[in-house]
């Protein structure tokens, strides 16, 4: 008898997850060769219903390699699609500078162009910019100031070589372009402080690739799975695509699972993501039939090759549409109702990479079913990794559609005459057959092919068919029920909190935890994102903590802080600003002031408003709601303070009650702190913010307590060591007397600590600032525990006074106790002089015409990549009374040519010796301009007591240099010197007490 010719109607590559079993008739491998061979479309059937997938190597691994940047001779190219953090080959690397103190790097990201390199990363942690960096680079700014610039390219066909890397080096000139290719260039000037362990692991947050909607017409980023895998199919080989003509892949099918992607599902916690995103990238060096597996892995797709063309499906019920029974049968069905043991699984686990966990492979939280463990006697395990998801929620739906597939076990192969051509795979059918009692029972196509039969006397054509049991119920999803949430990965390092500690009987005061808290010094708020406006912004010395104030002058300023916040909605969250008005707008409707959060979505990167909206406008001005600045006076200080908690629906606006906490919209994973000032912003009004600070709040904040009448009072020890300036001694001492709507001081005089009970709102004591309160009745009595000028404690000693010595209170001081205001002085120097620098040749001109700024200059002229000696400054003259809290070098200077002359030492000088962090850095420009160094809280790397700064041989020197081969000349107009020093903190920073009240 002749054999039958089978003649492939239809093949459908399947996505199981990977490393699963393949339901139907899925074939990676020989999707590849369709794909990669073009061969016939007369292939042999297949015998089995289910066949392993190829193998896709470790995703652990590759997740993990992600977050390197590496060197390779013939690295693979990368595609990008979604959102992913990543590092990239280094294609450039290069020292330069006279002591090769600066190191080139490109990081070539993609071999495609993207629609955003945004945040950088430092070891894993974000190092924010002054710009976008495409264009023109943008500085560093923070920690890495002076010592980071940043060009990125997008990878545009038509994109230039990196502007300032050609200025920067002769060695990459204009073209180098790496078109087609994001890259990015990361200047570094390196500095053992900043840089201990070396060069930095670097990566940055990116959005992939630009893709086509078959629905719209229009290429844009997104992260819809089935526009991101159409994407890929149509690309050609040479950029690292399947290669397959985009006429072959039907808009029908592709518009169907697009919108079936974009569906919105609901989450348990509440708001809701899209059913099916792909995020995550591809090597070019995997084949296309695995890389296909992993696009179909994220949206649980199947990839039809049927009738000369590739047909896409998404994850859904089919309900059928044709019904089929005995009289279309024309040969045997050949049923096999249950899969063999080793293919059996009633759970399913895996891994995924989130942002949550800082883009790090972590286990999603598993699925499983107790009524198929009963039925299998045990719990069998398939672990499963989803390369392209990042949100837990779906993969654990991924995982159940996985699941549920596998139960439905039954499969049949059977021949139908031509009726069965009115179907494909994988659609979905009914089947009744008596023998086996099925009636209208559904089954979905896994495979089809035609085949033709002579070996009776009346030769035929029919239909050969494997089909695999299904129903409706494979992808329900309810999240009340069927979502878990992943465990929470490692807290961020956080500030340290203090508490007050949980005694069984008497008061329990809680400090806060702190979260976030924002001084505005000096170019702090560049780093935030701005939103709108653009008003002329200037740093006065006008701040509660000494140091400076974001001035927004004329135009709004409208910010928010660039980093993501996680929300917790089980916490209670206060948020605090200060702010005042400085001059009144001529006209007074122009004078508002906004202070809030705005939402962020699970992908850390949406906006989420008050409504839902993914904009940035109508967020949730928790703390300050269109305030009227000239309702406060002029000059005075306001303080408002805000508290939110859990989600709603729409979320709230100036919330003032913690009793009554506002709310974040549901979709709200993250939170960033924002501002606006001087709103609308067309006024001509001045309005100074000095901080805001957000912290969680305990549990039982605003709960009842009970206070006991009496109990002793007890003196600081060696209150003076408070004030000597050096970390050894410490003052000491008890937090209290307590008495019902009573205060008692612990210290007399200036330096005053005390705890009060009062049965009103609470008034701060004159020259005091509240570190702490605790309210009962919604108001009705309060507790203060509040400090007065310059007292601080650092001691990890508890300090037990008092009787009777069954109800004692204690003090545990572990940071500097915040109180009063920090004093500045600035200084010229007395004695300015050239000192030889090992590094330098060069001596000063005129050294002491630096002394004030009059145009008259102390100048040195350079030789070719020549370094001068030190210009030192000494004899300032300070008379600090306090601590040292951070120390400004301001220098006015000039080059002859731009670009050329630039720092090449600022360090500070403590007992004649040149000591500290070397702050230098920066090209100086062709007309006089300052430059500063340090700040209010810098104090340059080293401990500075009081003794030190009052000497006379304290001060800074400076060094030039002349990076060009040509002579130039260095010119120094002024230098001064700024001491901050007081009982007060570092700005930047919120130090507190963690005191200890407890009665026993």
């Amino acid at each position: 008898m002749p054999p039958l010719i089978p003649i492939i109607v239809g093949i459908a590559i399947a996505a199981p997850a990977i490393g699963a079993v393949v339901a139907g008739a899925a074939i990676a491998g020989l999707a590849g060769s369709l794909i990669l061979l073009g061969s016939s479309l007369i292939l042999s059937g297949v015998s089995r219903a289910l066949i392993k997938p190829p193998e896709f190597g470790d995703f652990e691994t590759k997740a993990q390699s992600r977050l390197v940047s590496a060197r390779q001779s013939a690295a693979p190219r990368v595609l990008i699609y979604g959102l992913v953090r990543l590092g990239g080959i280094v294609t450039f690397l290069d020292k330069r500078g006279t002591n090769g103190e600066f190191l080139d790097v490109v990081l070539t990201i993609s071999g495609h162009e993207v629609e955003e390199i945004g945040t950088m990363y430092f070891d894993g942690v974000s190092v924010p910019l002054d710009a976008s960096g495409v264009g023109s680079a943008a500085n560093a700014t923070g920690k890495f100031a002076g010592h980071v610039r940043v060009q990125k390219n997008l990878g545009a066909d038509s994109q230039a070589a990196l502007s300032d890397l050609v200025t920067a080096s002769f060695k990459w000139t204009t073209n180098h372009r790496q078109r087609g290719c994001a890259h990015v260039w990361i200047e570094l000037k390196l500095n053992p402080d900043l840089f201990p362990n070396g060069t930095p692991q670097i990566t940055f947050d990116v959005k992939g690739a630009k893709v086509f909607d078959t629905r719209t017409s229009t290429t844009a980023y997104s992260a819809n799975a089935a526009l991101c895998l159409r994407d890929y199919l149509v690309k050609t080989r040479l950029k690292g695509g399947a290669g397959i003509a985009a006429a072959l892949i039907p808009d029908s099918f592709v518009d169907a699972a697009a919108n079936l992607a974009d569906e919105d599902v609901t989450l348990d916690l509440g708001g809701t993501e899209d059913r099916y995103t792909c995020n995550g990238t591809i090597s070019t060096a995997e084949q296309p039939g695995q890389i296909i597996q992993q696009f179909l892995s994220a949206m649980a797709g199947k990839l039809v090759f049927s009738g000369g063309e590739w047909q896409m499906y998404g994850g859904a019920w089919r309900a059928p549409t044709v019904s089929f029974d005995e009289t279309e049968l024309v040969g045997p069905l050949k049923v096999e109702s249950r899969l063999p043991r080793r293919e059996l699984f009633n759970a399913v686990k895996g891994v995924i990479v989130t942002a949550a966990n800082n883009w790090q492979p972590s286990d999603f939280p598993p699925v499983t079913n107790t009524t198929y463990e009963t039925e299998d006697g045990e719990r069998l395990w398939k672990d499963v990794d989803f390369p392209f998801t990042t949100s837990a929620a779906t993969a654990q739906r991924l995982a159940k559609i996985d699941l549920e597939t596998a139960r439905q076990q039954k499969t049949v192969r059977v021949r139908m005459n031509l009726k069965a051509l009115q179907v494909n795979p994988p659609d979905v059918i009914q089947l009744t057959v008596a023998r086996f009692s099925w009636t209208n029972k559904n089954f979905e196509i896994a495979e089809q092919q035609l085949v033709w039969d002579d070996s009776g006397d009346a030769p035929a054509l029919m239909v050969e068919m494997l089909l695999r049991e299904t129903a409706s119920t494979v992808y329900d999803w309810t999240a009340a029920s069927d979502e878990d949430q992943p465990t929470a990965p490692g807290s961020p390092d956080l500030p340290d909190s203090a508490s007050l500690d949980d005694i069984s009987d008497g008061l329990t005061y809680h400090f806060r935890e702190e979260v976030f808290v924002e001084y505005f010094e000096q170019d702090v708020h560049t780093a935030w994102n701005l939103r709108a406006g653009g008003a002329a912004v200037t740093y006065p010395s006008d701040g509660q903590a000494g140091g400076r104030v974001l001035q927004a002058a004329g135009n709004g300023d409208w910010r928010a802080y660039p980093e993501n916040i996680p929300f917790d909605p089980s916490k209670l969250y206060r948020i605090r600003c200060r702010v005042r008005q400085t001059a009144n707008p001529a006209d007074p409707a122009k004078d508002l002031f906004y202070c809030g959060v705005e939402g962020v979505a699970a992908d850390g990167v949406t906006a989420v408003n008050r409504t839902g909206a993914a904009s940035w406008g109508t967020q949730h001005w928790i703390c300050a709601q269109g305030e009227d600045g000239g309702a406060w006076g002029l000059n005075t200080w306001v303080e408002y303070t805000g508290y939110f908690k859990g989600w709603a629906g729409t979320g709230s606006n100036k919330s003032p009650d913690p009793a009554n906490p506002g709310a974040l919209h549901t979709n709200v994973r993250y939170f960033r702190p924002l501002f606006i000032m001087n709103q609308p912003s067309d006024g001509d009004g001045t309005q100074q913010l000095d901080y805001i600070a957000v912290d969680v709040l305990p549990d039982d904040y605003g709960s009842n307590f009970e206070l006991m009448p009496s109990i002793a009072v007890g003196d600081w020890t060696n209150p003076a060591n408070a004030f000597d300036g050096d970390e050894d001694s410490y003052a000491q001492g008890i937090a209290g007397s307590f008495e019902l709507l009573g205060y008692a001081p612990i210290l007399t005089g200036p330096y005053n600590i005390g705890v009060k009970m009062i049965s009103s709102a609470p008034t701060v004591p004159s020259g005091a600032t509240v570190y702490g309160e605790y309210s009962k009745d919604s108001g009705q009595n309060w507790v203060q525990i509040y400090a007065r000028t310059g007292v601080f404690a650092k001691t990890t000693d508890e300090v037990t006074l008092g009787s009777p010595p069954t109800k004692t209170s204690k003090m545990k001081a572990r940071q500097r106790l915040v109180g009063g205001s920090t004093t500045s002085a600035t200084k010229n120097g007395g004695t300015l002089a050239n000192e030889n620098y090992a590094g330098g040749s060069v001596n000063w001109t005129a050294p002491a015409n630096a002394q004030t700024s009059n145009d008259s200059y102390a100048t040195a002229s350079l030789g070719a990549e020549i370094i001068s000696n030190y210009l030192k400054v000494t004899n300032c003259l300070f008379a600090a009374t306090g601590a040292i809290q951070g120390i400004r070098v301001r220098v006015e200077r000039k080059a002859s040519v731009a670009t050329m002359i630039d720092d090449a030492v600022v360090r500070l000088v403590k007992g004649g010796v040149v000591v500290g962090q070397d702050k230098g850095g920066g090209f100086w420009p062709i007309t006089d301009a300052y430059a500063s160094y340090g700040g209010s809280s810098d104090l340059w790397g080293e401990s500075w007591a009081i003794g030190d700064i009052n000497a006379s041989d304290f001060g800074v020197v400076i060094a030039a240099r002349n990076a060009d081969i040509s002579a130039r000349l260095a010119s120094i107009d002024h230098i001064e010197i700024t001491v901050w020093y007081g009982g007060n903190m570092p700005t930047g920073r919120l130090h507190e007490a963690t005191i200890v009240l407890s009665l026993k």
